[in-house]
């Protein structure tokens, strides 16, 4: 060994092929020649290194020939000596990415090692080996390394490996659909190698992996099995001596019925859209068949069935693969196909597998598609006896299947009015009000009715209508409808006049009054679908035909059905209702608010929510959205247009003069009615803001007071916008129903008096007359309501100074107003109060002055001991004042006084002014018109008090003559 040992290295460092072979043979030999084999050992660490690099060697025979060499070491060394060394480098050199011809050799040393270790270490590597062969997360290196193991095994093995065939070639066909052109040629190779070596002794486990792998989802499985076919059947038949004869006739390979099998698959496959699959399959059955009539008559009952099985398997190769081979029959054979595959099919739909009578079902669509008008004008007796027991099929998959053949286009209505009947009478009978009433079979035959409707609606539909929609209404009917959905929308539009009244009188009659009764969910539901795809024109006729339903009778239930409807519409819609919105709300308030029970107005107020909740776009009608006060995405509820809605409620208040509505004394009443006017009040144009705020005066007169005060919060927005810089009438608007609100729910708005006041407050300096006006009025009430009018005073008092004649008035009014509201005033509020009105009684203005002679009265009224020191220092002095301005003031305070303070304020003129009488008489006498006319209003007022001291002839002769010159009448008794 030391001599030859060194001259073995250097003749496998050798270039020449035939050295390396000779050297690794001699290598080998040494192994087994060795008597001691721990002689060999100091040498083995040598020579292992030449031996490894002319394993991976690129000539096939080099390593062939090592490979071997190291498998006769394996069997003569220690097994611990290619464990630790040899079988770690062979692994790693199979997954090696640096080049195929290393992984070749590596696979086949490895094959001959693993055999000679024995049983168990193989059976460990087939396992990792397929595992990896499947591990995608793996190299396609590694991959093709670990596949290439069994290229070389069942060689090494030989029969040994017949136990691992049918788990390795199932491995190996799934491994010829890989992605890796490399991983399928790797595979393929392997696969033959198995096939020409147990073809024969094993055909049984051999040819069941191969022909499923006909029908895998990757073409080049399919022709890698193709050919695998072609080979093992080529060797069974040299075999048998019978090679070039027809494989059904060859009587010595296989069984009669496995070759019929193995021709079934293999025609089938020629059917392939893959053009070099069908290619290589036709090349096989040439090869193998010489007679194909002859062929296809013995194979076709085995024939159908592996077709009808293929097209249920839920392959989609398989089923493409069946659906072609049936056409191609037909196209072939005609009628001659048809009378042998129709009673084979009669016969499958019977079956007890649910796989099998899909696949009939599918088989028949097949051979519809495929036949001409005629052959199924003549065969179509016998297709509907088949189709009409599988649409009622318990599996919904074979139901689809079989509607799809009854429905085709090709087999003509002839086929659709065969069927309906039964299935209707199926389902309808007898007449079922409660789920519990409905058995499996007829759930089945409606299932079987909503396939036809999918695929042939509008004939199914004209069949279906009359029959669902006459009286009396059941629960299978109303689903019936719902069925009816997936025609097209004009046909259900069209149809709205009997299908809407049919789903009301089912829900107004006793069953489906409850609000839990299966008729009535089942009738809301079935509405819902046959609604849901309605836009368009279709939204005007379907509100004009629920509007009908419920004008036909005036009952609560109907009027309760009808809002169910428009809410169930509403909900599962996806259409734009914004051109519409207004169209649908009329009849909901007309619901709604005329509603008497809670019911009825429950179901109303549900439908008003699901139009606030429902799409509206929000690219809308411009029209609308102006009109509503609606602008891009700000909008949040439905942009009708609240004019519209206004007067709708209008009508309805007029019916009811005014008073509270019956569906406005309900709790939350105003929950979807307010935000619609609050949108137009807050977002609107000038014109939606002014409509806003007197729907919701009326809304205001039209709801009973506890649901007011509920909603008292609405007076929030309002005084916002009263605030802002908005036109007069719009002001208008907002002051009425404010005032509205005040003097409906005044104290449940205590917290909003602050902004109240200062809102109204600046509205008196508005341009307007008619906003100063009634913001004054409005402050009036509010002063009433409220007990601290000290700032409310203060304020009025400052701006009766102001520089525009108008705002001094309408301030002086608003001033005047809350005082006739008074409440005790603190010192510094009636100082204020009286400097500005004192201020005003010599205003160059005479509104000004009698406004503010009415407001000192007023003031002397409340304040009764300033009575003593503003008449006796103020007022009377101006009465004899030579200004005429001054004379006025005086004389408007004195009348306002006797007016405003009855007998007190009477007392108070008279102790103030010493010769009362004279100065009266001097009023009446003076030359100013204005001062006469005061003077006149003082003798009235006078003339009023019925306990008063009686003036003097002469002065009441005097009074009564200047009041008629100034077209004033004198009334008893004070004369």
């Amino acid at each position: 060994l030391a001599l030859v040992c060194p001259l073995l290295v250097r003749v496998l460092k050798e270039r020449s092929a035939e050295m390396k072979k000779k050297g690794a043979q001699i290598v080998g030999s040494i192994g087994q020649l060795v008597r001691d084999k721990k002689d060999f050992d100091p040498y083995f660490p040598q020579l292992l290194p030449h031996l490894q690099s002319a394993l991976v060697d690129p000539i096939p025979d080099v390593r062939a020939t090592t490979a071997v060499a190291f498998g006769t070491l394996a069997r003569a060394l220690p097994d611990e000596t290619f464990t630790k060394e040899l079988l770690p480098w062979l692994f790693l050199t199979l997954k090696s990415s640096e080049s195929q011809v290393e992984r070749s050799g590596a696979a086949h040393g490895l094959s001959e090692v693993l055999v000679a270790l024995g049983r168990e270490r193989i059976d460990d590597c087939v396992e990792e080996v397929i595992q990896r062969a499947h591990d995608t997360t793996c190299s396609a290196d590694v991959r093709e390394g670990y596949l290439g193991l069994f290229v070389w095994l069942p060689g090494s093995m030989k029969d040994s490996f017949l136990p691992y065939v049918e788990k390795v070639l199932r491995c190996l066909m799934l491994a010829t659909a890989d992605e890796s052109k490399s991983v399928r040629d790797i595979a393929t190779r392997a696969a033959g190698v198995i096939c020409s070596r147990f073809g024969m002794k094993a055909s049984v486990l051999v040819m069941p992996i191969l022909e499923d792998t006909l029908f895998n989802e990757c073409h080049y499985a399919r022709h890698s099995a193709i050919n695998l076919v072609g080979g093992v059947v080529e060797s069974l038949m040299k075999g048998a001596r019978q090679f070039g004869q027809d494989l059904l006739l060859a009587e010595g390979v296989m069984t009669r019925e496995k070759r019929q099998f193995t021709l079934a698959a293999l025609y089938m496959v020629r059917s392939d859209e893959w053009r070099s699959v069908a290619q290589a399959a036709a090349q096989v059955w040439k090869a193998i068949v010489q007679n194909t009539p002859r062929t296809l008559k013995e194979i076709m009952p085995i024939l159908i069935r592996r077709i009808i099985t293929n097209l249920a398997s839920g392959s989609a190769e398989k089923v493409k693969v069946a659906s072609r081979c049936v056409g191609e029959l037909v196209e072939k054979l005609g009628g001659r196909v048809m009378q042998e595959i129709m009673p084979i099919f009669e016969q499958s739909i019977k079956s007890n597998n649910p796989l099998i009578r899909e696949g009939v079902c599918i088989a028949l669509q097949a051979v519809i598609d495929s036949a001409s008008r005629d052959l199924i004008r003549d065969h179509v007796s016998s297709i509907i006896p088949a189709v009409q027991q599988a649409i009622c099929d318990p599996e919904e998959s074979v139901r689809r299947a079989a509607s799809a053949v009854i429905a085709h286009e090709e087999a003509g209505e002839q086929a659709i009015h065969a069927v309906i009947p039964g299935l209707l009478e199926q389902m309808l009978n007898p007449p079922a009000m409660t789920q519990a009433e409905v058995d499996p079979s007829r759930e089945r035959a409606m299932d079987g009715l909503s396939q036809l409707v999918l695929l042939q609606p509008r004939v199914v539909m004209n069949k279906l209508l009359p029959k669902l929609c006459k009286e009396p209404v059941d629960l299978m009917k109303v689903r019936g409808l719902g069925c009816l959905a997936a025609c097209d929308s004009d046909d259900i539009i069209r149809s709205f006049s009997v299908m809407i009244p049919a789903v009301v009188s089912a829900m107004v009659c006793p069953e489906g009054l409850e609000d839990d009764s299966d008729l009535r969910i089942a009738a809301i539901a079935s509405a819902g679908q046959f609604m849901k795809p309605i836009d368009g024109h279709g939204l005007s006729v379907l509100v004009s035909e629920l509007t009908a339903a419920r004008e036909a009778d005036a009952s609560p239930e109907r009027q309760r059905a009808v809002a169910h409807l428009f809410a169930e519409f509403l909900r599962t819609t996806t259409a734009s209702l914004a051109a519409y919105a207004s169209v649908i709300q009329a009849p909901l308030l007309e619901i709604t608010l005329t509603a008497t029970e809670e019911e009825v107005w429950a179901a109303g107020h549900d439908a008003l929510g699901a139009l606030s909740k429902a799409k509206t776009a929000n690219v809308q009608v411009p029209q609308k959205a102006a009109a509503a006060g609606a602008s891009g995405d700000d909008v949040q509820v439905l942009a009708v247009n609240v004019s519209e809605m206004r007067d709708c409620i209008e009508s309805i208040a007029e019916r009811y003069e005014w008073q509270t509505l019956p569906g406005l004394s309900f709790p939350g009443s105003l929950e979807h009615l307010y935000p619609i006017y609050q949108v137009a009040l807050i977002n609107g144009a000038a014109e939606a803001r002014q409509v806003a705020a007197k729907g919701l005066g009326d809304l205001v007169t039209l709801t009973a007071k506890p649901i007011l005060e509920a909603h008292r919060t609405f007076a929030g927005p309002l005084i916002r916008v009263l605030g802002d810089r908005f036109d007069a009438f719009v002001k208008v608007a907002i002051i009425d129903t404010l005032r509205l609100l005040l003097e409906k729910v005044g104290p449940s708005l205590k917290q909003f008096f602050p902004q109240l006041q200062t809102a109204h407050v600046k509205c008196l300096s508005d341009t307007d007359a008619q906003v100063r006006s009634r913001s004054c009025a409005t402050l009036g009430l509010l002063a009433g309501l409220n007990p601290r009018t000290d700032s409310l005073l203060t304020k009025l008092a400052k701006g009766a100074s102001a520089p525009d004649a108008d705002v001094r008035r309408s301030t002086l009014q608003a001033l005047v107003t809350v005082q006739s509201k008074l409440t005790p005033m603190n010192a510094a509020t009636q100082e204020a109060v009286s400097v500005a009105l004192l201020e005003a009684i010599v205003a160059e203005d005479e509104e000004e002055r009698v406004i503010a002679a009415r407001g000192v009265a007023l003031f002397l009224v409340a304040v009764p001991e300033k009575a003593t020191e503003i008449l006796g220092q103020v007022v009377v002095e101006r009465v004899q004042h030579p200004n005429w301005i001054y004379r006025h003031g005086a004389c408007c305070t004195l009348a306002g006084l006797c007016a405003e303070g009855g007998e007190a304020g009477y007392t108070h003129v008279r102790e103030a002014v010493g010769d009362f009488e004279d100065a009266l008489k001097k009023l009446l006498e003076d030359d100013k018109v204005p001062v006469q006319s005061a003077a006149v209003d003082l003798f009235l007022s006078i003339g009023q008090l019925p306990t008063a001291e009686p003036l003097p002839e002469s002065l009441s002769a005097l009074g009564t003559q200047v009041a008629k010159k100034h077209g004033k009448k004198v009334a008893p008794p004070g004369f």
